[in-house]
């Protein structure tokens, strides 16, 4: 099957599904929820963008400030290298410039086929317009799907294409803004919304705008993908980086809680899913499921850092999974239905709100034990050997003097302007 992962920007849980707190702005994702497998308390592993590929991509510990940062990358196992090994033609989509976070360097060590970014749209596509400070952080979440449709695609070949979208980021300026403000006018008009909820909507209605525009967005790619070949054979993975971090957060907690909803035309039933897992459990899992229906040809050896998705419909929380909450940030850690959160430990219950909780916890212990580990594997290269690598790290270095000359040709410019 083809694999096309959407990573939305800000899509937290509290604006996607039945029962979300700002409910009513992401219609068609919401009508979704209900035709997939849906993990309503799946938590990001890291509490904004830089994160998301390597967890959801990789199941990747994080580094010091987050795995794309580290200086030299250790050996590792993602969903691109064990697909492209298998035969899949892999790509990855986004308006952005790529070389934020260091996302092209990591696409680039994964030796991933096809990657756009902002400078590859030409002139027939239109930026976000600019903000007070003039400047656009590139194109809009239509815009990226309309570029992305109008490629061709190899039918036949197995495709993992993964995308990443930027208008639900401020400065929430989405085409069309009046019209969309407008509808959030009579929508919250119409709605059940009162008290601080519904102040805070008013007070932010580009930013609920703006989800509606990418809702729309959605809508529109799920309309195109049914035109590509193979759309029968593939599966759809949408999740949030994290929660929107303008809008007042309930706790703790809230900004890593995402949705997660797995979508397919060979999907036999659907499913609501209660109990609590992380990105980092998305990877593996999708591999097993490959491994076990298509003989998909494995390493030996894996190391993830999750394992399988929770599929119990009723609430639980019974993994271990630390949250990064900013680069080099690493102050949670949910151990059970326990979050140690900063030096304080809170009980986790099926609203994923938190309570005091009375006596010990083992998660600020696992917490110590998993900061010693995260530091020793991504600076030793200890995630896996080399023999086990598909992609492995090279081990030439440059001379003094190439990296002189490196340096008077680049003269500090990076991919996107080199």
């Amino acid at each position: 099957p083809n694999i096309v992962f959407i990573m939305v920007e800000g899509l937290g849980r509290d604006f996607v599904g039945e029962g979300a707190e700002y409910e009513g702005f992401t219609p068609f994702l919401d009508s979704l929820t209900k035709k997939s497998l849906y993990w309503e308390n799946c938590l990001s592993n890291t509490g904004r963008t830089f994160g998301v590929l390597p967890s959801l991509i990789g199941s990747l510990p994080f580094g010091k400030s987050g795995f794309m940062e580290l200086e030299k990358y250790p050996n590792k196992l993602t969903l691109f290298s064990i697909l492209k090994n298998n035969g899949y033609f892999t790509s990855y989509f986004q308006g952005t410039n790529s070389s934020f976070d260091n996302i092209d360097r990591f696409l680039l060590s994964e030796n991933v086929d096809f990657v756009l970014d902002k400078s590859g749209f030409g002139n027939q596509y239109t930026m976000q317009e600019e903000d007070a400070a003039g400047s656009s952080w590139g194109y809009p979440d239509k815009e990226l799907f309309k570029k992305s449709m109008s490629l061709p695609r190899e039918n036949g070949q197995p495709r993992m294409e993964v995308y990443m979208t930027i208008s639900t980021h401020e400065p929430f300026i989405p085409p069309n803004q009046e019209l969309y403000e407008d509808k959030v006018e009579r929508l919250l008009a119409k709605s059940s919304h009162s008290g601080k909820i519904k102040k805070v909507i008013e007070k932010n209605d580009n930013v609920f705008a703006t989800l509606l525009y990418t809702d729309d967005a959605l809508k529109y790619a799920f309309e195109e993908f049914k035109k590509q070949p193979d759309y029968d054979n593939t599966i759809f993975i949408i999740t949030g980086d994290h929660r929107l971090i303008p809008i007042p957060q309930r706790n703790n907690l809230s900004r890593f809680h995402v949705p997660l909803i797995m979508y397919s035309p060979m999907l036999k039933t659907t499913k609501k899913i209660s109990a609590i897992s992380s990105h980092f459990d998305v990877t593996p899992s999708i591999l097993a499921l490959l491994e076990g229906k298509y003989e998909l040809k494995m390493p030996k050896r894996v190391a993830w850092m999750g394992g399988e998705l929770d599929m119990n419909a009723e609430f639980r929380s019974i993994k271990n999974i630390p949250l990064m909450r900013n680069k080099n940030e690493l102050k949670e850690y949910i151990s059970g239905d326990k979050l140690y959160s900063d030096g304080s430990v809170y009980s986790i219950d099926e609203n994923m709100d938190l309570g005091t909780t009375i006596g010990g916890s083992k998660a600020e212990a696992r917490l110590e034990v998993f900061k010693s580990m995260n530091a020793y594997v991504t600076t030793n290269d200890k995630i896996i050997p080399d023999s086990l690598a598909i992609f492995a790290v090279k081990k030439e270095k440059f001379t003094d003097s190439e990296i002189v000359w490196i340096n008077s040709v680049y003269n500090g410019q990076d991919s996107d302007k080199g």
